[in-house]
């Protein structure tokens, strides 16, 4: 088994500078982008509440069926950060169609915190996406 690191993907991590905090004046931040998703376990910072995405039509949670019949409530988001990856891709038994998955853990602690979801087929859209499990997410 090979361990892959991610961190933030895509471009989307957070523009302001790590000390740098942000200014009184500020009206385009709100509550929901200071509020970080972190490892239940651990407290390490694994997404922003605003990078969830509709990956079905009930929006951006669901709730789906492994083969042997654990149900699993999930939150996808187009980025994540501190997670490995902990298993090849398969598209055996996918939820999503046109996407392998992949298990991803917390690299602080290696809880498994969801799944890393990645295109294979060209109709497929988005090209990547994690499906987070919100029992083992807390906001920080």
């Amino acid at each position: 088994m090979t361990l892959v690191a991610t961190t933030w993907l895509r471009g989307d991590a957070p523009q302001r500078e790590p000390d740098t905090p942000p200014e009184p004046d500020d009206e385009s931040t709100t509550e929901e982008e200071e509020t970080l998703l972190a490892c239940s376990a651990c407290s390490t910072v694994i997404a922003r509440p605003q990078d969830a995405i509709a990956m079905g039509p009930d929006g951006t949670i669901g709730v789906f069926a492994n083969p042997a019949g654990l149900a699993f409530e999930i939150q996808t988001f187009a980025t994540a950060t501190h997670l490995l990856v902990a298993s090849e891709p398969t598209v055996q038994w996918s939820w999503y169609r046109g996407h392998a998955w992949s298990v991803v853990v917390c690299d602080g602690c290696h809880s498994h915190l969801g799944w890393r979801f990645t295109a294979v087929d060209g109709d497929a859209s988005p090209a990547l996406f994690f499906g987070l499990l919100r029992a083992r997410l807390v906001r920080i």
